[in-house]
């Protein structure tokens, strides 16, 4: 499995590196913010799984692979990672409700990661209000970054 989690990550360089950079953000987050109890790390995904932003969907794939990786390896600070994936159906109405969901449900994500710049906006505000980082990926609209200090943005140019 290694070998193929290996070619897939050389295959998929923008997702390799995107998914290093969000875990390393994550890891950076969790070693100065939270306390060192023995919970897992809880990180809520919101990504086109379906809708004009579907062909987005290697980036879940490359997140589970990243986070069995991590976990195998005895997780963050002895601390497992659980990925909450939602799909926004690449429409912010539907982003905000799996905000919400994962915010009001038993499982509260430290972080949240979306996709797509319309997705990112619409949720910009929610992660200013519940007090949580939102990473943008894939998220080149440059105003999304602005809204406020909840928010970062991650997005190369190919």
């Amino acid at each position: 499995m290694r070998i193929m989690n290996q070619f897939y990550l050389q295959k998929k360089g923008f997702s390799r590196i995107l998914v290093v950079s969000i875990i390393t953000i994550v890891a950076v987050y969790i070693l100065f913010f939270q306390s060192k109890n023995k919970e897992t790390i809880k990180i809520g995904a919101i990504l086109s799984l379906t809708g004009t932003g579907s062909h987005l969907v290697d980036l879940r794939d490359a997140m589970v692979m990243a986070t069995k990786e991590i976990n195998f390896r005895g997780g963050i600070n002895g601390r497992e990672i659980e990925l909450l994936v939602e799909d926004s159906k690449t429409n912010p109405n539907e982003a905000i409700k799996a905000f919400e969901r994962l915010e009001q449900g038993s499982k509260k994500p430290v972080i949240y990661i979306s996709t797509n710049s319309s997705i990112g906006k619409a949720l910009a505000p929610l992660a200013a209000q519940y007090k949580v980082v939102l990473v943008g990926a894939n998220t080149p609209a440059p105003e999304f970054i602005t809204y406020n200090d909840w928010v970062f943005r991650h997005f190369f140019y190919c």
